[in-house]
């Protein structure tokens, strides 16, 4: 792993542990800053995805919302 940051995603679960634990999810995305410098294999539910495709999934939840 490349950072500080990097080596706390990669080496230790905790953080993505407890993200599981605090909120059942199905599936976890990863993007922003540095995300798609970081090694090492991620839990089978992670993943990290390019900034656009967040932007472009708040677009589309938005555009759910009644009367938008």
């Amino acid at each position: 792993c490349l950072s500080d940051w990097s080596s706390d995603v990669c080496s230790s679960d905790l953080a993505i542990a407890t993200m599981d634990a605090l909120f059942n999810y199905d599936r976890l995305y990863i993007g922003g800053g540095n995300a798609d410098k970081i090694e090492g294999d991620l839990p089978a539910k992670t993943k990290v995805i390019p900034n656009i495709a967040g932007l472009l999934g708040g677009v589309k939840l938005w555009s759910k919302l009644p009367g938008h």
